[in-house]
């Protein structure tokens, strides 16, 4: 029960936060596309200079699942299961530690701990998938001991989850981990030959290019990562960089210190099985923010057998009785409930739907300019005639293109050289970021306003209907 009482809690402090990550419009259209189909596409859909070039696959298969998700039950069954996902990804890492002797109400605690040291990261994106992938690739190898018929389980598991989204490395490199730990123990002769793990772990890279994009989906990932750092995208970032520039991640930094209190406290009661495999991957989120919901689910075991006062052999598995079962139904609906009552749509209120439909009513086709954080909408919502100029893909342009992309912002770039690079149609930007191109409109005769929406300012020439 405790270890269901807190999953509930997580689902419920997950549900409450709308979907505001701006880039899942235009993942859900490209799922669409897939779904309306039948394949990929095999052009870009989406920018209007990309429409020669192939079409990129990164996290295909995710999009298309939730694009399905929307089509079955709107946004609210889609934040829903993506909920759901995140918490299972915590809860299968935190059924390992009970296999391994960890207490229901230390296990508990350790879900728990883990959500709350990625609470920073949750959002509702395909990078759920690879969280609850990666907490199925503990439950299933995480003892370190795995039959043959589990590590041919565990290596479909990186096939999908490289499809679903493209973070199997983190679980190649928590193989990797595990298996060092096996040798070690076959060394010293405290253990047997691992040869099912150790097949598995030289094996899984073969994982990370079983996608449609084959090989080049290394490229795509070292270039979005080049890219990602270079603009300074925050969950790119080292941990301790965000912490300097005052974009505080106080969850992961709390969690990463008791991780270390227990280290320390419970060394004796450890195993290295659960210890290296967890340090890699913190390692990997000191380095960079976006691993640190990886390494919360790496934790999670250590948290659980670290809190454990009891010794496995005097642990009991209980049957639920019927008020228990009820108390657990009530506990896992809750959050839905609360979460639907407190906001039905389940979006973020930021997003500019209603200028949207104004603007796909004045100009139903052509070329729009716009900020990256209002693509994905306008790709979604909009006409499906439109073009973009530039969306949350930051692999897709060059260092010099997202320079031009800045000094546009800035206003350093005139109307005129715009039209000609463009052609757009319209305008669709951001306050706050691209005032000096917004003030530049509002003094183009050109040009004329029409009615916004919060941080969006939209343009149409002053000749369109």
């Amino acid at each position: 029960m405790p270890l269901h009482l807190a999953a509930a809690g997580v689902l419920l402090a997950v549900l409450v936060r709308p979907v505001y990550d701006a880039d899942m419009f235009w993942q859900l259209r490209t799922g669409d596309i897939v779904l309306e189909s039948g394949a990929l596409p095999e052009r870009e859909p989406f920018l209007a200079d990309r429409g020669d070039e192939p079409f990129s696959p990164v996290a295909w298969a995710g999009q298309t699942v939730y694009a399905l998700l929307r089509r079955v039950g709107g946004w609210p069954l889609l934040h829903v299961a993506d909920g759901l996902l995140w918490v299972g990804g915590f809860a299968f890492a935190a059924m390992l530690g009970r296999r391994l002797g960890a207490s229901p109400w230390a296990a508990g605690i350790a879900l728990a701990l883990g959500g709350y040291s990625a609470f920073s990261s949750v959002s509702t994106r395909p990078q759920t998938l690879g969280l609850a992938s990666f907490g199925l690739l503990i439950w299933l190898v995480g003892e370190g001991r795995p039959s043959w018929r589990t590590c041919l389980s565990a290596f479909a598991l990186l096939v999908v989850w490289q499809n679903l989204h493209p973070s199997a490395a983190v679980g190649v490199f928590w193989l990797g981990a595990l298996t060092v730990v096996a040798n070690h123990r076959r060394l010293r002769r405290t253990g047997p030959t691992p040869w099912a793990l150790a097949l598995l772990t030289l094996a899984s890279p073969w994982s990370l290019i079983a996608t449609p994009a084959g090989f080049d989906i290394m490229q795509i990932s070292s270039a979005n990562a080049d890219i990602s750092l270079w603009l300074e995208i925050n969950e790119w970032l080292p941990l301790w960089k965000l912490e300097v520039r005052g974009d505080h991640r106080t969850e992961a930094c709390i969690g990463l210190s008791l991780f270390a209190t227990v280290l320390i406290w419970r060394r004796r009661r450890l195993s290295a099985e659960q210890v290296l495999p967890a340090l890699v991957i913190a390692a990997m989120a000191l380095a960079s923010y976006r691993f640190v919901l990886f390494w919360a689910a790496a934790a999670v075991p250590v948290f659980a057998i670290g809190f454990t006062r009891i010794s496995s052999s005097t642990i009991r598995h209980r049957p639920f009785d019927w008020p228990t079962r009820f108390a657990l139904i009530v506990a896992w609906v809750l959050p839905l409930f609360v979460s639907t009552v407190l906001n039905p749509s389940h979006l973020a209120d930021y997003v500019p739907h209603r200028a949207v439909r104004e603007l796909k009513e004045e100009v139903p086709t052509g070329t729009i300019y716009c900020d990256i954080v209002w693509a994905g909408v306008l790709v979604d919502e909009g006409s499906h005639e439109w073009r973009v100029s530039h969306d949350g893909r930051y692999y897709l342009r060059t260092k010099a293109e997202w320079l031009e992309y800045y000094a546009v912002a800035r206003g350093e770039t005139s109307i005129a050289d715009l039209d000609r690079r463009w052609h757009p149609v319209a305008f669709v930007l951001r306050t706050g970021f691209e005032d000096g191109i917004i003030a530049l409109l509002r003094r183009d005769r050109g040009w004329r306003e029409l009615n916004g929406e919060r941080d969006c300012v939209v343009f149409v020439r002053a000749t369109s209907r």
